[in-house]
């Protein structure tokens, strides 16, 4: 077999106008520019929508895939969306899978043909069920655009901030420390008046509204000097559902990036420990160790704090994961 040619990243930015989908928009550009391949969006193209001269697409529909002519990627937040590529000769990135649910509809589909997944967990989950399938794996990430040498495009004017889905261990003990000193400020969300969002809460100025775009969120992450983090398989009330399946989520990579400082919550396994995380994120257990943690890292200055953190950034960013796309591509001609 000659080495696979990928054609195109496929992209729907202007049909998904989701804040949600915005991270996943970084990634493609990265991955276009540096597989120099062109972004192809496909959002105007009738098939792409969930309807098509007022039918509903079915369930019930078949995927083709030819790796031995040139090939499109595209990125799959939701599993499902998956019918929405089904005469596209693509290989799909998914991510977010977490349950048995998934794995079974995604083999359902992808039997015969080659795919990726963004966790090392679910990645070894699909290979005990289903030994013979062609899972691939290509981690999470951030977008280079964010990457500043020595943070010196970011200002830090906050103190701790615990931005999207909240661990409530941590928030615990960012509550009684505050108490203990109230000079800190704390940024934490807590659900919003309408379904789905989140309204932000200063320990100093009380509500600060809604985070409502992926710029608002960049910026107010990048003013704080600490980023409360936590994988989402880690004290958590779905934990057994979550088949052993944890992972550095984004906001991990965002937060290094963009000069914070890490505390956090996560499981140690096979690729949360492959990524160094325990370098640049100490792992507390309780409130003393939070603390400890937490004083240190306050005190810390940016040039030290991006010299411990250099390493894990770099290997952050988007642009490290085309080596791991590019295996993935090479195990396919072995095989």
């Amino acid at each position: 077999m000659n080495a696979i040619k990928i054609k195109d990243i496929i992209t729907r930015r202007k049909c998904d106008k989701s804040v949600f989908y915005d991270v996943c928009y970084e990634w493609e550009d990265i991955l276009a520019e540096k597989l120099n391949v062109p972004l192809y969006d496909m959002s105007n193209v009738d098939f792409l929508y969930k309807k098509i001269k007022g039918k509903i697409l079915p369930n019930s529909y078949s995927i083709s895939q030819n790796v031995n002519v040139p090939i499109s990627i595209y990125i799959l937040i939701s599993y499902t969306d998956l019918k929405l590529y089904s005469n596209i000769n693509g290989i799909p990135i998914f991510i977010d899978i977490w349950n048995d649910i998934a794995i079974d509809f995604i083999m359902r589909k992808m039997q015969k043909f080659y795919f990726f997944v963004t966790s090392k967990d679910v990645y070894n989950r699909f290979k005990e069920k289903y030994p013979k399938c062609n899972v691939l794996y290509c981690q999470l990430s951030v977008s280079d655009k964010y990457f500043s040498q020595n943070f010196k495009d970011y200002s830090k004017v906050y103190d701790v901030i615990q931005v999207g889905r909240r661990n409530e261990l941590l928030h615990g003990w960012m509550l009684e420390y505050v108490k203990k000193n109230p000079d800190i400020e704390y940024i934490y969300s807590q659900k919003g008046s309408t379904v789905g969002s989140l309204e932000y809460i200063s320990t100093k100025r009380g509500s600060i509204g809604e985070i409502k775009s992926r710029e608002e969120y960049i910026k107010i992450l990048s003013e704080n000097k600490v980023s409360l983090v936590s994988s989402p398989g880690i004290d958590s009330s779905r934990k057994q559902n979550l088949l052993r399946a944890d992972y550095l989520t984004p906001r991990f990579y965002e937060s290094a990036v963009l000069g914070c400082a890490l505390i956090g919550r996560y499981t140690l396994n096979e690729e949360n420990f492959s990524t160094g995380i325990s370098n640049v994120c100490p792992m507390v257990n309780d409130y003393l160790q939070f603390e400890k943690a937490l004083n240190e890292a306050l005190a810390i200055s940016m040039e030290g704090l991006y010299r411990n953190n250099e390493t894990f950034i770099r290997n952050s960013l988007t642009s490290s994961r085309i080596e791991q796309i590019t295996k993935g591509l090479r195990e396919i001609n072995e095989s």
